[in-house]
């Protein structure tokens, strides 16, 4: 479990709500992971989540509220697996499948020219 003392620190955040970081203030998060080998397979789940919502203006004038998240689970396999490595992938062929989504990571509008800022796809 890792404390994270401002989730918008972080590089994505914190270029794309760059003119709203002051209004934001910090806004801290948890990032609890887990990470389980067995054998020449490896498993890995992690969540990082802000602990309570920003709230500020956007540059139009409208209250924007988000509570930023995110989450990744991985598999992977070793080939050619040694029981003496300490961890998938630090030698020789692996393969890995990988699976992440965002929560509340919508765009907010910014004057001059006008545009959309911190805006992350979404799958439908």
């Amino acid at each position: 479990m890792d404390y994270i003392s401002s989730v918008f620190d972080s590089n994505f955040l914190q270029s794309e709500y760059r003119p709203f970081i002051a209004e934001i203030g910090r806004i801290p998060g948890l990032a609890p992971s887990l990470k389980v080998g067995f054998g020449p397979y490896s498993f890995i789940g992690e969540m990082n989540r802000a602990t309570k919502p920003a709230r500020f203006n956007d540059g139009t004038g409208q209250p924007i509220t988000l509570r930023p998240s995110a989450w990744q689970v991985s598999l992977a396999r070793q080939f050619d697996w040694n029981p003496w490595l300490e961890s998938i992938g630090s030698q020789g062929t692996y393969v890995a499948l990988s699976y992440s989504r965002s929560h509340d990571l919508g765009a907010c509008s910014q004057r001059r020219p006008p545009t959309l800022v911190g805006s992350v796809p979404r799958l439908a």
